[in-house]
């Protein structure tokens, strides 16, 4: 019997110890993880189960010279649902993005694949960004999204259209009545001068090619 025990036991902790190594390559950033746990920008590590995650593409091409702003292409979020089967090593891969041109169309329509054999890639959908981006709170948003999903499958068509109507009223009618210009330009300022100097910089790059 005790030698029972402690093989279930030894059986336990076995299984609570695999971990998937999830890698993204240095041109791709997690912003935000559902179920929630402490991850890297670059890396987690994932418990046998499904996840979802929301990244995003930043191919950079660097400044020729240190007059010159660098050259970005940043996508909107992508959100990606993974299956994680046991322990081992997982990477996010990209195709190979040559010059601007590709890593500019890339940009627009981001699309991923898993390898490894720890985890299966289940499904991506691009998550749309309207307005000021900066400040975004990320995590906020996957489970905006997840629970936006979760009422669109649960509810017939009738009732989801009804309740988007619902829903959609109010946020109108707060955008009328609130004053002209949705940031004003000295919140817009103290922004950008909270923003660490490499961000000031992307951003900078960013609003020169919306002109």
């Amino acid at each position: 019997m005790m030698r029972l025990l402690w093989a279930l036991l030894l059986s336990g902790m076995t299984l609570s110890s695999q971990a998937a190594q999830l890698r993204l390559p240095d041109s791709w950033q997690l912003l935000a993880l559902m179920p929630r746990q402490s991850f890297a920008s670059h890396g987690v590590a994932l418990a046998p189960g499904e996840y979802q995650l929301l990244v995003r593409y930043e191919g950079v091409i660097p400044a020729r010279s240190s007059s010159d702003f660098d050259e970005t292409f940043r996508s909107q979020p992508l959100r990606v649902r993974v299956q994680i089967l046991g322990d081992g090593q997982l990477q996010i891969m990209e195709p190979a993005l040559a010059d601007g041109p590709a890593m500019a169309a890339f940009a627009k329509a981001p699309r991923v694949t898993l390898t490894g054999e720890a985890g299966q890639l289940l499904d991506q959908q691009p998550v749309p960004l309207k307005g000021f981006v900066l400040g975004t709170d990320y995590q906020a948003l996957l489970e905006e999204q997840l629970a936006l999903a979760g009422a669109h499958l649960s509810a017939s068509p009738v009732a989801t259209t009804t309740a988007v109507a619902a829903t959609a009223t109010p946020s109108v009618s707060a955008t009328v009545s609130s004053p002209a210009g949705a940031v004003s330009e000295a919140e817009l300022q103290r922004l950008f001068l909270q923003a660490d100097p490499a961000l000031r910089k992307r951003f900078v790059s960013w609003a020169i090619g919306q002109l």
